[in-house]
Formats: C-alpha cells, sequence, structure tokens
C-alpha cells in the first residue's frame, strides 16, 4: 500500500544518448531513469544510429522483507490485513532485479563490398 505499483530504475548506454524504449514506448535518450510495473516483465530496447540494438527483460523477484513487514503489521486479521491483500494485487510486493542498467551497443558491420573484376 505504502511502497506503490511501480518502482524506477536507471538505464544508461555506452555511447550515450540512445534511445530507450520500454515495450514499444519511447522513454528518452540515455542516462534516464523509466518508472516499470512490479508485475510486469518490460522489454527493454536501447537503440542508436549506426549500432546494434540490445534488448533486455526486466525481472522482477518477491521483495521478502516487504512480505514480512505486511505480514507483521497483520495484527488484527480483518483491518490491518489489508494492506497485504492490497500490495498483492497492486504488485508491490514485487522489485526489479537491478535498479540500474547499462547497456553496451556494439557498431553495425558495414556489408561487406563486392570486389568487380574490371575488364576493358
Amino acid at each position: 500500500m505504502f511502497k506503490g505499483g511501480s518502482e524506477s530504475i536507471t538505464i544508461s548506454s555506452t555511447p550515450p544518448s540512445a534511445d530507450v524504449r520500454v515495450n514499444g514506448s519511447y522513454r528518452g535518450p540515455t542516462p534516464t531513469e523509466v518508472s516499470l510495473g512490479r508485475y510486469n516483465h518490460e522489454t527493454v530496447v536501447v537503440s542508436k544510429e549506426g549500432y546494434q540494438d540490445v534488448q533486455l527483460q526486466v525481472q522482477h523477484h518477491i521483495d521478502v522483507p516487504w512480505i514480512l513487514w505486511d505480514t507483521v503489521t497483520c495484527v488484527i486479521p480483518i483491518t490491518l490485513c489489508i494492506p497485504i491483500i492490497v500490495d498483492a494485487i497492486s504488485g508491490a510486493l514485487m522489485s526489479p532485479d537491478e535498479d540500474h542498467i547499462a547497456a553496451k551497443l556494439e557498431p553495425v558491420k558495414p556489408p561487406a563490398e563486392t570486389v568487380k573484376e574490371w575488364r576493358p
């Protein structure tokens, strides 16, 4: 209930100023901070002209300390257990595996030129 349904992570890249898209939605140039849902496994794509795109899958894990806190505060089953129910529904019991993603983009290799035989 207090943690919210989303969490921010920072995305940076080498080289900088690459475009960041989360599930296809443009979020800005790197470095940038993006807000991600706690339940979803978002796909982050970092791209820049002249470089190969980097696609990352943001994974989430169960936030055990938060579950313990919700459980400890659940003293009176009907009234104080509402936060654990709300947190389970909203995804607040989950957290991203990382709070920072650093993407290293590799330059696109130009296609090999074909050598034509010259005939006079």
